[in-house]
């Protein structure tokens, strides 16, 4: 049996190695961000199109600027469909 690839753009790839690099911490929006990603879900949208299985968890976070939300998005990669 071959093994399939798949390549993906620069800015998806790098959000799948953040996820990838610690798969048992999800990631916050905020830390996403941190990272260089201007929009979170729409890198994490783009590749969930792509069939890779992310989960989303909402749950309190504080920002750069010390203010804590209490609905912020918390992805963490969970497989391939």
């Amino acid at each position: 049996m071959s093994k399939q690839t798949t390549s993906l753009p620069p800015l998806q790839a790098q959000v799948f190695n953040l996820l990838n690099s610690n798969p048992t911490t999800p990631l916050s929006t905020f830390e996403l961000r941190r990272h260089g990603i201007a929009s979170p879900s729409q890198a994490i949208s783009k590749l969930k199109n792509r069939g890779i299985v992310i989960e989303r968890q909402l749950r309190p976070a504080t920002d750069d600027a010390g203010v804590t939300h209490d609905r912020v998005a918390h992805y963490s990669l969970k497989g391939w469909l």
